[in-house]
């Protein structure tokens, strides 16, 4: 017995969800870790502060949260490139100012304006970056289809 379609394509939604979910799990892992780093009393200690800068590490980390962000809202919530890039820059930018405004009440840590430029250049780059990758996926995708067509 042949199954409808729409079980079929159930199933094809359903098998998106997971690893959509997943890409969810890991935006919200960075989140954890991000705060983690980002309060702890002592950044000295951290050896990953002091293998590399205290900008370059936030760029990268923000560059990274703004990847898995926007990723993680194009697969589970199926929204336009553009859209997801907007929002999962707007959602690490409020970890950015939530970290900041953070590690003025923790002891042994101080507020620092260039950190959050730090962070914003990692979002700006995880954004263009991003749209760039969905740029080229589209006219690979169309140029595809045109070869299929002929």
């Amino acid at each position: 017995m042949k199954e409808s379609p729409s079980v079929l394509s159930n199933d094809k939604a359903s098998n998106r969800r997971g690893p959509a979910f997943l890409w969810l799990v890991a935006a919200l892992g960075w989140a954890i870790w991000v705060i983690a780093i980002g309060t702890e009393t002592d950044p000295r200690a951290n050896w990953l502060t002091n293998m590399l800068s205290d900008k370059i590490l936030h760029a990268g980390s923000f560059a990274i949260g703004g990847m898995l962000w926007i990723h993680s809202l194009r697969k589970v919530g199926d929204i336009a490139s553009g859209l997801a890039s907007l929002l999962g820059g707007l959602i690490c930018l409020a970890f950015g100012v939530l970290l900041e405004v953070l590690q003025r009440r923790i002891p042994g840590r101080e507020a620092d304006p260039n950190d959050l430029v730090a962070d914003l250049v990692g979002i700006v780059a995880a954004m263009g970056l991003y749209l760039l990758a969905s740029w080229v996926s589209v006219r690979n995708r169309a140029s595809q289809a045109g070869m299929e067509r002929t």
